[in-house]
Order: structure tokens, then C-alpha cells, then sequence
């Protein structure tokens, strides 16, 4: 019977561990895309209603890029638009994307921003080199204007660079938006969704440990000799 009990106890000891874990840490991790990533980084930004505040358009994990083309959406009736830094040209922005190597420049089809979106446009051009790698696409600045939640869109087209004679391919890869809240106190709070998540996590943990635990006593009421059972 003390064997049974140290096996009772191991069980529901690591059920509280994994319950535990869970509310502590709040939130449920979600796999990552792998590949060609375009992001809004920081994916989620919470701020004071009335501050300014900057986001980055970042790409990861990149082979053979030579063009872009990328359109920021928001709220406007949260967020003002307030100025975009271009990082275009690594050999002039540390940590940016695109070459302007071979004595080249950046050629910047579209640099546009409205009161509700930002549009970018832009290519290396020839015989400079193609970009591997990760980097900030550009970095904008925002003034929070109301209270409220806003998803940056974001739709994206990535070209390689073409053999001579040859015209360029679209690079295939994830785009994944961002969001913002602004609040009187610059605190966000976690969506109901996620919330939900999380109740049913701890839900099935439990259900789980429930049923482990009568498992193991139904296989060792099962061992028991008729005397043990009477005692």
C-alpha cells in the first residue's frame, strides 16, 4: 500500500507542477512560422493613450532578395502617422535589408503614406548583390490618438534576383500582422481568446490527472489479496 501511495503522490504532484506552469506563465505558445517570415515586431504594443511609439517591419530568413513590396495598414481614428525610417541599403543601415553594393543605389518605386496606410516599393538594381538574411524593412512612428485595439495589416510581395535575360520570381513566405491597444494607462490586457484557451488547457490537465490517478487505484485494487482488502 505505501508503494501505491508514493505512486498516488508522484502523479498528483507533477499534475500541480503542469497546472502551475500553466497559470504561470498565462498565455499558450503557438508554433512559429518557419521559413520566409515578414512580421510587424513588436507583435504586440500596448501604450498610453496620447504617446508616441514605433514599430518595425522586419523580414527573417530570406535567400536571393532583390525586391519588396510592402503596405502597413492601421486605425487611423487610433493612431496617427507621425514619420518612417526607411532602412533600405545594408552597406549604409546596419541591420536593414537589400544591397547597394557595385557602386548602386536603392531604386524606391513607392514611398507613400496616407493617413491610414504606408506603402513601400523598392529594389536593388543590377549588378549589385542579392540579400540573405534577416533585417528591418523600415521602422514608423505613431501617436496614439484614442483609447482602443488596432491590428496593423500587412500585405507583402518579395522578388529574387533574375539570371540576365530572365525576369523575377516572388519568393514564397508567411506574412504575419501586428496589433496595438492604446489605454488610459498603457496596460493591455489578454484577449478573451486567449483566456479561453487557457481555461480549457488547465481544464484538460485536470481531467487528465483525474483520470491517471483512478487508473493506477483500479490497477492496484486489482493486486490487492482478499486480506488487504479487508484490512
Amino acid at each position: 500500500m505505501k508503494h501505491t501511495h508514493r505512486k498516488l503522490s508522484k502523479t498528483v504532484l507533477i499534475t500541480l507542477l503542469l497546472i502551475l506552469s500553466a497559470l504561470h506563465l498565462g498565455q499558450i505558445t503557438y508554433s512559429q512560422p518557419s521559413g520566409t517570415v515578414v512580421n510587424v515586431q513588436p507583435p504586440t504594443t500596448n501604450v498610453r493613450s496620447g504617446e508616441t511609439f514605433t514599430v518595425n517591419v522586419t523580414i527573417e530568413s530570406v535567400q536571393n532578395l532583390y525586391g519588396i513590396d510592402v503596405t502597413l495598414r492601421w486605425n487611423n481614428s487610433l493612431l496617427q502617422f507621425q514619420s518612417v525610417d526607411l532602412r533600405l541599403g545594408v552597406e549604409s543601415h546596419t541591420g536593414g535589408i537589400l544591397h547597394e553594393d557595385s557602386n548602386t543605389e536603392i531604386y524606391i518605386a513607392t514611398n507613400e503614406a496616407s493617413e491610414a496606410e504606408y506603402q513601400l516599393a523598392a529594389t536593388s538594381v543590377f549588378p549589385a548583390s542579392s540579400f540573405n538574411g534577416s533585417g528591418t524593412i523600415f521602422q514608423v512612428g505613431f501617436k496614439a490618438i484614442a483609447t482602443g485595439r488596432s491590428s496593423f495589416g500587412l500585405e507583402t510581395e518579395l522578388a529574387d534576383r533574375p539570371l540576365p535575360g530572365e525576369i523575377a520570381n516572388l519568393i514564397e513566405h508567411t506574412t504575419v500582422p501586428g496589433q496595438v491597444e492604446s489605454s488610459e494607462n498603457g496596460f493591455i490586457e489578454p484577449t478573451s481568446l486567449n483566456g479561453l484557451i487557457l481555461i480549457i488547457v488547465v481544464i484538460a490537465i485536470i481531467f487528465i490527472a483525474i483520470t491517471v490517478i483512478f487508473y493506477i487505484r483500479k490497477r492496484q485494487a486489482k493486486k490487492q489479496s482478499p486480506s488487504e482488502r479487508t484490512l
